[in-house]
C-alpha cells in the first residue's frame, strides 16, 4: 500500500546497533510513503511515525499499479523516489554517517549511485584511482593479495566499511585488490561530494 499524506508531517526511520533512531526522511503534505514496495513487496524496512497532526489517504496496490500501467511517467517518478531513499537508508546505516544531518545524507545520496557485485568478482585493482567513496552497503568484501596461485585476504569489508574515504587513499588509489566474497552492494558516492559534506 502506497500512502498519501494530505495534511500534517511523517517521520521515517530506522535503528542504530545501539537502539538509537535514525531520521530517514521526513514526508510533508503532498508526498507519498511506500512507494517501493509497489515493484517490490516486502516487510517494511523502517518505521514511519506521524510526526505532527496528519491526515493520510491509503492508495491500495491495485489500483496504484492500474494507474502506473496508464501512465508510465507515474512508474518513473515513483521509481526514482523510492532509489532516492533507499540510497539514503544505506548511508544512514553506515556508522560513521548516520549522524551526518538529513539534508547532507539526502545529498550524497543524490549524488550517489549503486552496484551490485557477484561474489567473486573483481571490484577494483590495486593502484586504481579512487574517483568514489565505496560504501560496502550489503555483502561481504575484501582486500585481497595475490601472489602466483595463492590469494591472501587482507581485511574483511563489511556493510558500513568505507573505501577511500581518507584523503591519503584518495591521492594514493586502491590500497590492494578489492574482491567480493559474497553478493555485495556498494553505493559509489562522488569524493568531491563526500569531501563537501566530511568539511562541513
Amino acid at each position: 500500500t502506497v500512502y498519501l499524506v494530505c495534511e500534517g508531517e511523517l517521520a521515517e526511520f530506522i535503528w542504530s546497533t545501539d537502539g538509537k533512531p535514525i531520521l530517514l526522511n521526513l514526508a510533508a503534505s503532498g508526498n507519498v510513503v511506500g512507494e517501493s514496495y509497489l515493484f517490490d513487496p516486502a516487510p517494511h524496512k523502517s518505521d514511519i511515525v506521524a510526526n505532527k497532526d496528519c491526515v493520510i489517504a491509503k492508495l491500495p496496490r491495485k489500483k496504484m499499479l492500474a494507474a502506473i500501467e496508464k501512465n508510465p511517467s507515474l512508474k518513473v517518478a515513483l521509481k526514482r523516489k523510492a532509489d532516492a531513499r533507499r540510497i539514503t537508508a544505506l548511508i544512514s546505516s553506515c556508522p560513521l554517517l548516520q549522524h551526518v544531518p538529513l539534508d547532507m545524507r539526502k545529498h550524497l545520496a543524490d549524488a550517489s549511485h549503486l552496484k551490485q557485485y557477484a561474489s567473486g568478482t573483481l571490484i577494483r585493482n590495486e593502484g586504481d584511482a579512487l574517483t568514489h567513496v565505496d560504501l560496502v552497503a550489503k555483502g561481504v568484501a575484501c582486500f585481497q593479495l595475490k601472489n602466483e596461485d595463492t590469494i591472501k585476504e587482507l581485511k574483511t569489508l563489511v556493510p558500513g566499511s568505507l573505501v577511500g574515504a581518507s584523503p591519503a587513499s584518495h591521492q594514493q588509489g586502491c590500497p590492494a585488490d578489492m574482491a567480493a566474497n559474497s553478493s555485495v552492494i556498494i553505493v559509489h558516492i562522488p569524493y568531491p561530494a563526500f569531501k563537501n559534506v566530511v568539511e562541513a
